[in-house]
């Protein structure tokens, strides 16, 4: 598994991604939010930063 590390991603957010295999931002920005609900690891928290960074794309 290969993860692309960015300044713009907490540590927490780097985490989910780890446990959950996406391997890079851009796979996870892809990720409908209704998945991402159900995924483990996942919090509200989590949701506002991928907010964020699809707005910031």
């Amino acid at each position: 598994m290969r993860e692309q590390h960015n300044s713009q991603v907490s540590p927490a957010l780097a985490t989910f991604m780890r446990v959950n295999a996406i391997a890079s931002l851009k796979e996870l920005l892809l990720i409908p939010d209704e998945v991402l609900v159900e995924m483990p690891g996942f919090g509200w928290h989590l949701l506002k930063e991928i907010l964020l960074l699809r707005k910031i794309q």
